[in-house]
């Protein structure tokens, strides 16, 4: 009888792990649940940037649009000194949008300030005409940004200059 008591013992299978297979299990929970959340925080980011990038290429337009109107305004002459606003098409973007034309002679200089706005953003551009052959030509531009305008009690940062040729 001794012998097969021992036979038993040899063949009772060895008690499983389940501490370890469940410290996997929850370590690999862990890294996935934190793989997924870096990647929804990177989808956002890139949402938010392309977004930026789009109201960017806009509002670039917007300023390339009353840079022509002003080329044409300056040709007119004095007349075109009154500050008017031109007409932007509401299908055109999803947010409001507006470009503001002002004109001032300067010395023997004709000064166009271009300002659009596309919602919160802003991008404002300068440029000067001089009498050439008889013909304004544009000489000299230059863009003026700003940071999106900031809700009441919140503090904006000062525009940043840049030349334009």
């Amino acid at each position: 009888m001794r012998a097969t008591s021992q036979n038993r013992t040899r063949q009772r299978p060895a008690a499983p792990r389940r501490g370890v297979a469940t410290f996997f299990a929850i370590l690999l929970l862990l890294i996935v649940a934190s793989t997924l959340a870096v990647m929804g925080m990177m989808f956002a980011a890139s949402a938010r940037r392309t977004r930026a990038l789009t109201d960017e290429a806009q509002l670039r337009q917007l300023v390339t649009a009353g840079a022509i109107d002003a080329a044409r305004q300056v040709e007119i002459g004095d007349s075109a000194l009154t500050p008017r606003t031109i007409k932007v098409p509401q299908d055109s973007t999803d947010q409001p949008a507006s470009i503001t034309l002002s004109i001032a002679r300067v010395d023997q200089e004709m000064v166009a300030t271009v300002a659009a706005k596309l919602g919160a953003r802003h991008l404002d551009q300068r440029i000067t005409f001089q009498r050439r052959d008889g013909k304004w030509t544009p000489v000299a531009a230059s863009l003026e940004t700003a940071p999106p305008i900031a809700p009441a009690g919140a503090s904006a940062t000062p525009p940043a200059s840049s030349p334009a040729h």
